[in-house]
């Protein structure tokens, strides 16, 4: 079963200065992404090299090149590899379309971050000045939003059945506010986290953790697996680094059997 992918592109210039929503004080990147273009499935796109994790968990010491010039990687009936792009999902979803679960922290919750009608309209239009593309993978709004609970990154994916490498990136605080993901760094082989989305939940098994600069984007970007990236701040308590436990998918099991949803092949379904 095929799927087509609507997507808004953007390409983002990053600046050193630029940090992922968490635990304090962000700057947006200082360069403006591109102006907003269509990408149609299998065509090619600039790449985002970014730096490797060591093994030893060490900060990534390269910053991902958005301005290459060169193909991205492709995965066949999936996102571009190594950008930040705008899904027509994301572009639709609401506040608590999303909902966590994550037994290892004993945490349940719904995940915020739906657009405004007029970031909605601006993106669909490709209207957006300079400066609000800036803010926009900025993400300007995400410390603010961070009080209600976790967040759905702008430039995130969304969980799908059938497309083959979603980021489902989702940030939350450890020491203030609701302190939901305090014990992130407790995750361990074996541990289960759970989305459920669109009448389905969907099975993740912990990967691993690893720590990066506050300005590595790397960690939003689609790679070659379906993953949820798990984001907060590192040491607690500073915006110094982040640290980002990633899940791969297992499975995934239809909650509403008679939808019109497509079935689910029993291959996909997550063990008990």
């Amino acid at each position: 079963m095929k799927k087509a992918l609507s997507i808004v592109m953007f390409t983002l210039f990053l600046a050193a200065g630029s940090l992922l929503p968490g635990c304090g004080g962000q700057t947006a990147p200082g360069e403006t992404p591109a102006a907003v273009s269509s990408q149609a499935p299998g065509s090619e796109a600039p790449s985002s090299s970014s730096g490797g994790e060591e093994a030893s968990g060490a900060p990534s010491q390269e910053q991902p090149d958005a301005s290459s010039g060169t193909a991205a990687e492709q995965v066949p009936g999936g996102y571009p590899v190594g950008k930040m792009f705008v899904t027509k999902e994301r572009l639709a979803y609401n506040d608590g379309d999303l909902v966590l679960r994550v037994p290892r922290l004993n945490l349940e919750t719904r995940v915020v971050g739906g657009f405004s009608p007029e970031v909605r309209e601006k993106l669909r239009d490709g209207t957006m000045t300079r400066q609000e593309r800036i803010d926009f993978f900025g993400n300007s709004e995400g410390d603010l939003l961070l009080k209600s609970g976790v967040v759905l990154l702008n430039s995130a994916s969304l969980p799908d059945p059938v497309i083959p490498n979603p980021n489902v990136s989702i940030s939350g605080h450890r020491d203030i506010e609701g302190c939901e993901f305090y014990d992130i760094h407790k995750l361990t082989a074996g541990d289960r986290i759970y989305l459920t989305y669109a009448g389905r939940e969907y099975v993740y098994e912990w990967q691993s953790t690893t720590i990066h600069k506050a300005n590595d984007w790397s960690v939003t970007y689609s790679g070659t697996e379906s993953i949820v990236s798990l984001i907060s701040c590192d040491p607690i308590g500073t915006n110094r680094n982040r640290i980002v436990a990633v899940g791969k998918l297992i499975g995934y099991n239809d909650l509403t059997p008679s939808s019109s949803a497509a079935p689910v092949p029993s291959d996909h379904l997550a063990s008990a």
